[in-house]
């Protein structure tokens, strides 16, 4: 199924640069099976996600879900399936920008072993077009949930917030729902996680419509770049590999400044 967008989740252009950052190990698996994976969201260290701000109160009123649209059964269930749904939801991670980041390299991949995955929104469409699955794209805003709410239009809105400590993150979120057979089994599910959710989905892609470009670690040893390289030609994918930016250093000679006019 295509990408599908939600109202009231922020789709960016097709244009908008996103990047992944990834350890040596997570981008030869990408390469091997050809599949992006989504982690279960509450695997993630955040206990917040999946979660409504405490301006919210303990939950939105059915008042305001009947008017968002909600189908009256829906509401009656909402508690349950509100807890439910952090074991039904599974998210892929992408920073926003036009160029890579030192701090994400630091930050997700201190020992340089690894790579990041330049690709755009519009890439992202087109590797996710034919897949079984229906997926969302949402930039997540980020907020005080102290004193913020968010129009509770979606069960999915909560996954596109985050606290606006995370807000360095710039964060795209790739969306999967992963619905169990009957309704009434998310309901049945009041504490815990229910016993079929698997802590993450391996969502098939075709890499070389995904990526743009991969992008090598600047704190990356000689030897591990040009590992990288040889993996990538030994799977037969036609990706551009390039140094990172941040690994350019300044010219012995300095280039002389233009004349003044």
């Amino acid at each position: 199924m295509p990408v599908v967008d939600i109202k009231y989740l922020h789709t960016p252009e097709d244009s908008t640069v996103v990047w992944r950052y990834l350890d040596f190990s997570k981008f030869v698996a990408l390469l091997s099976s050809g599949t992006m994976w989504f982690a279960r969201a509450d695997q993630f260290e955040d206990q917040w996600e999946g979660h409504y701000p405490l301006a919210e109160g303990p939950e939105p009123t059915a008042e305001r879900l009947l008017a968002a649209g909600h189908e009256p059964e829906i509401v009656r269930l909402h508690g349950n399936l509100r807890h439910t749904m952090r074991y039904m939801t599974y998210l892929s991670c992408w920073n926003q920008s036009s160029v890579e980041s030192a701090a994400m390299w630091k930050l997700y991949l201190p020992s340089g072993s690894g790579v990041a995955i330049r690709s755009t929104v519009g890439r992202m469409r087109a590797a996710l077009k034919r897949i079984p699955e229906t997926v969302h794209l949402a930039s997540v805003r980020y907020i005080d949930f102290e004193l913020e709410s968010f129009h509770p239009s979606s069960f999915l809105t909560p996954y596109a917030h985050k606290r606006r400590f995370f807000s360095y993150e710039n964060e795209l979120r790739g969306i999967v729902v992963h619905q169990p057979e009957t309704m009434e089994f998310a309901m049945s599910v009041k504490e815990g996680c229910p016993p079929d959710s698997p802590a993450g989905v391996a969502v098939q892609v075709d890499p070389e419509e995904l990526i743009d470009s991969v992008v090598l670690s600047p704190f990356a040893p000689g030897w591990l770049r040009r590992t990288i390289r040889e993996v990538v030609e030994r799977f037969g994918l036609n990706l551009q590999v390039t140094e990172s930016a941040l690994s350019r250093v300044p010219s012995d000679k300095p280039t002389p400044s233009p004349p003044l006019e």
